[in-house]
């Protein structure tokens, strides 16, 4: 499952942030070939859930957005290397997909978004098992 906040996130970070930049049509063809995941489209609840996370769990908002479309897309977990691994946010747990061999483990058995190494990831576990929800950082080989 793939949120169209983080897809955004990542489109952004490869046009303006990446050094050199990506081009365009670079960016979609990566975009293309996400498009198969699913999207957990962001609204109103979803922002309300975001304030919540904030308030109970002290996370900064936008990761509480990464958390309330996971809780939504009945996800049993998020693999990131931002959150606290090991950390139940709403049902969601938490993995560190870097953090040793399960995390690894993890982070191979996930679907990949493009040729590459990917340097900061989330996904999210959902009912048809692991899907990738790349954050930033995507470097093309």
């Amino acid at each position: 499952m793939l949120s169209t906040q983080v897809l955004a996130e990542f489109a952004a970070i490869l046009l303006h942030k990446m050094s050199p930049r990506a081009r365009p049509a670079d960016v979609e063809a990566v975009l293309n070939t996400l498009g198969p995941i699913g999207l957990i489209a962001l609204d109103g609840e979803v922002v309300r859930r975001a304030v919540e996370a904030h308030a109970k769990y002290g996370l900064h908002f936008y990761d509480g957005m990464i958390v309330a479309a996971a809780e939504r897309g009945a996800c049993g977990r998020v693999l990131s290397e931002d959150l606290n691994a090991g950390q139940d946010y709403f049902g969601v747990k938490v993995e560190n997909p870097f953090g040793g061999a399960r995390g690894l483990e993890a982070a191979a058995s996930t679907r990949k978004p493009a040729k590459g190494v990917i340097h900061r990831l989330r996904a999210f576990e959902g009912p048809r098992g692991a899907d990738i929800d790349a954050g930033v950082g995507l470097v093309l080989g």
